[in-house]
């Protein structure tokens, strides 16, 4: 249903940007820029996804190391006793 909406608003954007550079006397780069935040608006969701993965590995690497460093560290312990 958000494709759609987002579809949407992209046909509305064509069809209204004439009449609204007209009307707000916007020059073709300011109407140009209105164009681009919504085209940047567009693939938010893509970049929220990339972001969670990015943040997903950097836990499991963060977990990885620290549960290493521990069972090093408590074998080290445990090999310091035995001496």
């Amino acid at each position: 249903m958000a494709k759609i909406s987002e579809a949407m608003e992209m046909m509305l954007l064509s069809f209204v940007g004439q009449s609204v550079q007209a009307e707000w006397e916007l020059s073709a780069q300011a109407e140009s820029l209105i164009t681009s935040v919504v085209f940047v608006g567009y693939n938010a969701r893509f970049w929220l996804e990339v972001a969670a993965s990015i943040l997903i590995i950097a836990i499991i690497c963060s977990t990885i190391v620290l549960s290493t460093d521990a069972r090093v560290t408590k074998i080290l312990m445990h090999e310091g006793q035995n001496s």
